[in-house]
């Protein structure tokens, strides 16, 4: 028996929440954005009608307002995305738990063990739109097929509150006229590689020779031409499937190009800060500390360096980017700064590992939980470095926001 798989991606999913809370946004263009104040200020989603004039996600406030002079902008409210996301997925818990998150706003469901139930995957995608827009207030699309890769294609060819079927029997003849691109996990770079060798469609790539594709592409290549012949067999993951995290690093854009070595150390410490932090609440340490810089040339480097015992202590992590940034040369005003900790041990391998190491890192760890302490009570900035008030307006970056800081966090599988 194939495999039944479904996937379900929320229309427009900030801007339709802002307009479903707010009727008289429902008629008027809008667009969900970052704080322009902040330099954050590209489009994060969109409505229809906006869309309609040509605004896309990504584009800079002044690009959409050149599109659209009557759009309205609205700053994000991820909390009460966070909220209407985690209530859907209670109606697709009515027909699986078999549920993969693909985003906030998009999910895999394997649905297989419920034919038996239901007449089929196109019925229960059927039941699952009618519900969320009677339900909850917002629509969706969604793609059925007998993989993953497919699902994901149906539910992008009909937006919105649209059903796409794509099964063995029409598969070649609906999508693969489409352009490779469309393929997930088919990027810029990867297309621009099959453009030389004449491949442009998913049929292209599905009837290339898969020598030639190895050649050029690699494993990669490989895995997207098994993808553009329907053989994809990745199951989909369980809700609540525990993922091994790879590394966890946090970025900001500032609000102003810096230059100045003391405003680079605060950007610095308010992000070691709050990758450390974040390490400690999952009882992980880091063997490698990367920095990332971009320029206002919009030119971006990656750094990195191991430490010399795993750590999680924000002193450490801060010390060890200072001397990633003093080992290379600062060649124009940094826009952006990002700081990973990478190569990731749990609690047991640390403990092992620390052999003569333990009164410094001890030492370390009371600072961190000291400061832990005092935020929890009296709020982030009730503990601060010295530093820190040589440019207010850059340490009140919060690394407790999510709309200051983008936390990143990369998975293994």
């Amino acid at each position: 028996m194939d495999r039944v798989i479904l996937h379900s991606d929320l229309n427009n999913f900030y801007a339709s929440v802002e307009c479903m809370e707010n009727p008289e946004l429902k008629n008027r263009p809008v667009a969900v954005c970052g704080n322009p104040q902040n330099r954050h200020g590209i489009i994060l989603a969109k409505n229809i009608l906006a869309k309609e004039k040509g605004v896309k996600t990504g584009n800079t406030l002044w690009e959409a307002q050149q599109k659209c002079p009557d759009i309205i902008f609205i700053p994000p409210r991820f909390d009460k995305y966070i909220e209407i996301s985690k209530a859907v997925r209670k109606i697709y818990y009515d027909y699986t738990n078999l549920i993969e998150p693909f985003g906030i706003d998009e999910c895999w469901l394997d649905v297989t063990k419920s034919i038996p139930l239901f007449p089929s995957g196109k019925y229960i995608a059927e039941k699952i739109c009618q519900r969320v827009k009677k339900e909850i207030g917002v629509t969706v699309s969604i793609g059925v097929s007998f993989n993953k890769i497919f699902a994901k294609l149906g539910s992008d060819m009909k937006k919105p509150d649209a059903i796409t079927v794509i099964d063995k029997n029409n598969f070649k003849s609906t999508i693969w006229q489409l352009p490779i691109s469309e393929l997930l996990y088919a990027g810029r770079a990867t297309t621009k590689k099959l453009a030389k060798l004449n491949i442009f469609t998913i049929g292209d790539m599905a009837k290339a020779d898969p020598v030639i594709i190895s050649q050029h592409l690699g494993k990669n290549g490989v895995m997207l031409q098994l993808y553009a012949q329907g053989r994809d067999e990745s199951p989909v993951k369980n809700i609540d499937h525990s993922r091994e995290i790879k590394s966890i690093g946090n970025g900001t854009t500032m609000p102003f190009d810096v230059i100045n070595y003391d405003d680079i150390k605060i950007v610095l410490i308010l992000l070691s800060e709050s990758v450390s932090k974040r390490l400690r609440e999952k009882n992980l340490y880091c063997s490698t500390v990367q920095l990332s810089i971009k320029y206002n040339t919009l030119e971006s480097i990656d750094r990195q360096a191991p430490l010399s015992i795993a750590s999680n202590s924000a002193g450490i992590i801060f010390k060890k980017a200072l001397e990633i940034l003093n080992n290379g040369e600062i060649h124009h005003p940094i826009r952006a700064l990002s700081v990973r900790a990478c190569n990731l041990v749990n609690e047991t391998t640390f403990q092992e590992s620390l052999l003569n190491h333990y009164k410094i890192m001890e030492t370390n760890q009371k600072l961190d939980n000291m400061s832990d302490q005092l935020r929890k009570e009296f709020g982030w900035s009730s503990i601060q470095k010295g530093i820190m008030l040589v440019n207010k307006k850059l340490s009140h970056l919060n690394p407790a926001d999510d709309n200051t800081l983008q936390k990143i966090a990369f998975f293994k599988g």
